[in-house]
C-alpha cells in the first residue's frame, strides 16, 4: 500500500502555517514610509537642517548677502544633470534669524543641496581670514522630511527682546536635546506661518513677527549654549563623516592588502 501525500486541507499542522502572518521586515515599513507621500523621481529625499553659530558683529558684509550666494552656490554646484525637463528639482526654503551676536536656521531642500550648503559654509570659514559666522553647530539634521510646500529662502535681523535671557549653564543633555526640539518646533511654525502668506504680504509678516509671534523665537541664551556644546556636529566634522566619500576595502584585501586600495 502506498502512501499518498497529505494536503494542506487534511493537514492540521499546514493549515495553521498557512494563516500565520509574517512580521513586516523594516524594508516593508521603509517603503511603505516612502510612499505615503507624492516624491519627485530624480530627487525623491528633502532633507531638513537647523544650524546655529556665531556671528562677526563688525563684519562689512551683510549676513543675509553671504548666506544667500552660499545656498545659490549649493544649489548650481550640487545640480543634478539627470533631471528631468518635467520633473525638475524644488528650490530650497528656509528662515535664518540674525541677533547680531548669533544666528540659527532652518533650511530645507534636496538632500544634495543641503549637504553642499554645509560643506561650502566649512569652506567659507576656513578660506576666509575674518569669517563672517564661526563655531556653527549643526543642531538637527533629517534626510526624510515631508516638504513644508513652499520655496522661499527668508532673513530675519528684527528680533524680539524677550529672547534675551540669562546664560544657561551645567544643563543635562535630555534637557539640551528637548530645548533643541521645541526650537526646531518653533522655527518650522515661523516658516510655515511665512510660506502661508501671499508674496507680496511676506516681508510685512516677517518685519512684524517680533511682536506678532515673539514666542517662536529662540531664546538667545539657548544659541550661545548649542555653539559651546560639544554635543553636537560641527562642520568640519560633518564636512569629515558625510562630505567625503568613504575608502571601502573588498574582502580579499583583508588577508592580501594591495598598495592602492578599492575606492568609490
Amino acid at each position: 500500500m502506498t502512501k499518498g501525500g497529505s494536503s494542506v486541507a487534511e493537514d492540521a499542522q499546514l493549515r495553521a502555517a498557512d494563516t500565520f502572518e509574517e512580521a513586516q521586515t523594516l524594508l516593508d515599513v521603509m517603503l511603505k514610509q516612502f510612499h505615503t507621500m507624492e516624491r519627485n523621481r530624480t530627487d525623491p529625499f528633502i532633507s531638513k537642517v537647523v544650524i546655529a553659530g556665531e556671528l562677526r558683529e563688525d563684519s562689512s558684509r551683510p549676513f543675509s548677502q553671504v548666506f544667500q550666494e552660499l545656498i545659490d552656490a549649493a544649489t548650481v554646484k550640487s545640480r543634478n544633470p539627470l533631471s528631468e525637463q518635467s520633473c525638475p528639482p524644488s528650490p530650497p526654503s528656509g528662515i535664518f534669524l540674525d541677533y547680531g551676536t548669533h544666528f540659527v536656521g532652518l533650511f530645507e531642500a534636496v538632500d544634495r543641496y543641503v549637504a553642499e550648503l554645509l560643506i561650502l559654509m566649512d569652506a567659507e570659514c576656513k578660506s576666509t581670514e575674518e569669517p563672517i559666522f564661526s563655531d556653527v553647530r549643526v543642531l538637527y539634521l533629517n534626510d526624510d522630511v515631508v516638504p513644508l510646500g513652499g520655496q522661499y529662502v527668508c532673513f530675519v535681523d528684527k528680533i524680539p527682546g524677550v529672547v534675551a535671557q540669562s546664560e544657561k549653564v551645567d544643563v543635562p543633555e535630555d534637557v539640551v536635546a528637548e530645548m533643541v526640539a521645541d526650537d526646531v518646533r518653533k522655527l518650522t511654525k515661523l516658516l510655515s506661518l511665512v510660506l502661508s502668506e501671499g508674496v507680496s504680504k511676506r516681508k510685512n509678516f516677517l518685519d512684524n513677527a517680533r511682536t506678532s509671534h515673539p514666542t517662536l523665537f529662540p531664546n538667545t541664551s539657548s544659541l550661545k549654549m548649542y555653539v559651546k556644546s560639544d554635543l553636537f556636529l560641527t562642520l568640519d566634522e560633518y564636512h569629515r563623516v558625510f562630505g567625503k566619500l568613504p575608502e571601502l576595502v573588498r574582502d580579499v584585501e583583508v588577508n592580501h592588502p594591495v598598495d592602492q586600495p578599492l575606492k568609490y
